[in-house]
């Protein structure tokens, strides 16, 4: 292998993991950037749900602050069923 090729296999290396490496970079940069307009809308958030597949969890925050979680009943029985 000439020096050539080396040079040219250590390049293509580093624009490879370069490129793969632009999207988590750029969504930790925006985090750290919108951080803290992130925790107010966080801190005012009360209560919702989260659809993951045939999951449903719903939360509601709580006087001191913290967050409840609780399975739907719906999962809770199918848990149930499949055990």
């Amino acid at each position: 292998m000439e020096n050539t090729d080396l040079v040219k296999l250590i390049l293509k290396f580093i624009a490879d993991v370069v490129q793969n490496a632009v999207w988590p970079v750029t969504i930790l940069v925006m985090l750290s950037i919108f951080r803290q307009p992130i925790v107010r809308l966080l801190d005012r958030l009360k209560k919702g749900s989260i659809k993951a597949g045939n999951k449903e969890f719903f939360f509601e925050a709580d006087t001191s602050g913290e967050v409840r979680k609780e399975l739907s009943k719906s999962d809770a029985g199918h848990k149930l069923a499949s055990e």
